[in-house]
């Protein structure tokens, strides 16, 4: 994941109409500040020096209107800038890829098999590969806390661990390219490829040899009780038996975790509602089924669903930074 720069977060922090509004009212108040109780009377300075004063307001003005038309219209409504954080479009998109996104167009015509979409994510697929989120939707789960059976030294320490752990993963901005419109019925095979409505799909935008190893959509088995300490620790007598004990079953227990987030947060609120009889995911309406081009290292549609079509921040245009990467992508 790319680290955030100061002018990635200040950028992101302009995205923020209340944030956008802040500035233009403070710029403004300048602006009157000045008119009204700094701005030094006529007869107190001369000429030069009053040429100077009026430069410093036409500055500020322009300063406002630029503010107000950047950030209060052209990038809400028309057109933003990007920083993608993940390698999941690679190489069509790299990490260090600067984004310009048209943000209206999908207001007027609806979206085609092939485009790429940026969107922000849901907290559930932000936090879907870490480790210590997958712990606290555990140990939050209403089922695991009514459920006597389940003895574990996360729910014995449910209210410490809360304390100790990280919070959930902010939503982020993700690129992906749409496979399948409301409707469509996808199946993906892996060392086949990918099919819609039963026909495998010709993907020009990657080679044949990426697009057969596209993962499967993800059907996992119900696991199992969790594993418990104690049966680790049979037979272990010495310190160094009983610390690699603890470490065999720390590492089975976080296989376990991730076992249980995937079927009970992932598969069964994300996938399973939406399979049919023939093992094919019929994308909802208003929503679109996405695959990374990067398949092998995305985490997407196949993994926790699909998007929401009031998600989509917006269509790629072109890649404006780096420069050498500067290129513009084509118009359906």
């Amino acid at each position: 994941m790319e680290q955030m720069t100061p002018y990635m977060k200040t950028l992101m922090w302009l995205d923020s109409v209340p944030n956008v509004i802040l500035l233009s009212v403070i710029l403004i108040g300048i602006r009157l500040l000045w008119v009204y109780k700094l701005r030094p009377k006529v007869n107190e300075i001369d000429t030069s020096k009053k040429k100077r004063k009026d430069y410093f307001l036409e500055v500020l003005d322009l300063l406002i209107i630029a503010a107000v038309l950047v950030f209060g219209i052209i990038r809400p409504f028309f057109l933003n800038t990007f920083f993608i954080p993940t390698e999941s479009m690679v190489p069509t998109i790299l990490v260090q890829d600067k984004i310009i996104a048209n943000r209206f167009i999908h207001h007027f015509r609806p979206f085609t098999h092939g485009e790429m979409v940026i969107f922000e994510s849901t907290i559930l697929s932000a936090n879907g590969t870490n480790f210590n989120s997958m712990v606290r939707y555990y140990i939050t789960d209403e089922k695991v806390l009514l459920s006597s059976a389940v003895q574990t030294p996360y729910v014995k320490n449910r209210d410490e661990l809360l304390e100790k752990l990280p919070p959930l993963l902010p939503k982020l901005n993700y690129v992906k390219r749409v496979i399948g419109v409301p409707g469509d019925r996808i199946k993906i095979i892996e060392g086949e490829g990918v099919y819609r409505n039963g026909e495998l799909l010709d993907e020009p935008y990657i080679t044949k040899e990426v697009s057969k190893n596209s993962p499967e959509i993800l059907t996992p088995s119900e696991p199992g009780a969790p594993p418990q300490l104690a049966d680790f620790l049979k037979g272990a007598t010495t310190e160094e038996e009983l610390k690699n004990a603890s470490n065999l079953f720390y590492m089975d227990y976080h296989v376990w975790i991730a076992a249980w987030f995937n079927y009970n947060e992932l598969y069964l609120k994300n996938i399973k509602p939406y399979m049919n009889t023939d093992g094919e995911f019929v994308v909802p309406e208003k929503s679109l089924f996405v695959l990374g081009d990067n398949r092998t290292n995305s985490f997407d549609s196949h993994y926790w669903g699909v998007v929401s079509e009031y998600d989509v921040r917006g269509r790629p245009v072109c890649i404006f930074w780096p420069l050498h990467r500067m290129r513009v992508f084509g118009i359906k």
